[in-house]
């Protein structure tokens, strides 16, 4: 190596090769092209094209790396016809397949549950809050009675509540609660008395 004719660039990296991959001469090894590169004081695309004039004057024989983001099979693939399913596997597999249906199906048809929050207790993580863009938390903002049918019945199980009370507990809009509470009160829930109180029925 003493006596071969190397430009600049050339000798940079294959003094840079000799310090930081010592077994070199006995067998193949793998390099960082990206810190040889930078030891060096080069660029990668130079630094690829140096090494490639080594390899053709056969001073030390470079294989590229791929470019390419590329798959490796671990187990030896099966053809479709030779494939056997035992009496478990089929049965397992068969009990995911309809989980996933029925969770595509609930997610379509639920109609008062955030979308996002649908996705991502499906992929299991049950602490997160709605999104406020989907279908459904845009139709809570036009129209908060669902919501309010279901948490005013919970409020008054600690006992009777003047309506302004009610109104503020719930942060919402007089009409709002007025209009849930016609709800509840047609439904037998709820009735209120003259003093304006809501009860719960019993």
């Amino acid at each position: 190596l003493y006596d071969i004719d190397t430009d600049d660039e050339e000798e940079a990296v294959v003094n840079g090769l000799l310090r930081s991959y010592p077994g070199l001469f006995t067998d193949y090894v793998f390099i960082d092209e990206s810190r040889l590169a930078d030891r060096c004081s080069i660029g990668i695309p130079t630094l690829r094209q140096t090494l490639v004039r080594l390899s053709q004057r056969r001073i030390l024989n470079y294989i590229p790396g791929r470019q390419t983001p590329y798959i490796v099979y671990t187990r030896d693939r099966v053809e479709t016809g030779r494939i056997q399913l035992t009496d478990d596997s089929f049965r397992v597999r068969r009990e995911h397949f309809i989980t996933r249906i029925e969770a595509m199906m609930h997610y379509v048809q639920d109609q008062e549950h955030c979308r996002s929050q649908l996705l991502l207790q499906y992929f299991g993580e049950e602490d997160s809050h709605s999104c406020g863009r989907c279908d459904v938390c845009q139709q809570r903002k036009n129209d908060p009675t669902p919501e309010l049918v279901r948490q005013i019945p919970e409020l008054l199980k600690n006992g009777p509540m003047p309506l302004d009370s009610l109104a503020n507990a719930c942060q919402r809009s007089p009409q709002a609660i007025a209009k849930a509470l016609r709800f509840l009160a047609d439904e037998g829930q709820v009735r209120i008395d003259r003093k304006n109180l809501v009860y719960l029925q019993p």
